[in-house]
């Protein structure tokens, strides 16, 4: 069989899809850590969203009031719940690499089921 004949069994093939959706997953699962590790953080919104919500649990409940370094909340309230518990879990938002990995858990979960 010639090189553009397996490539296209390979793509297009039902009978694949099992052990190249683990090979795929494997690949995620080794290549994510080494980003984590190698490429440095930048920083986007993490501090804001950890401003938001430290005034969330200290009790302001005014939407308008949660605000951060890059403006007010814009997100739902289930952001806010989802948060807080990294909140928690980061030490305060203090943990970056603790929050870098939760995240790569739950991109790997859903990678999974998907």
């Amino acid at each position: 069989m010639d090189l553009v004949a397996t490539a296209k069994d390979l793509l297009y093939n039902p009978k694949h899809t099992k052990w190249i959706s683990w090979a795929l997953l494997t690949g995620e699962a080794v290549l994510c850590p080494l980003i984590i590790w190698k490429v440095p953080y930048t920083e986007i919104d993490w501090t804001t969203y950890m401003q938001q919500v430290s005034l969330f649990l200290s009790g302001e409940r005014n939407y308008t009031k949660l605000q951060g370094d890059t403006g007010p909340l814009v997100y739902p309230a289930l952001h806010v719940y989802i948060y807080s518990g990294l909140y928690h879990l980061t030490n305060h938002g203090t943990s970056i690499l603790t929050a870098q990995l939760i995240f790569y858990i739950l991109y790997l979960a859903e990678q999974e089921g998907a």
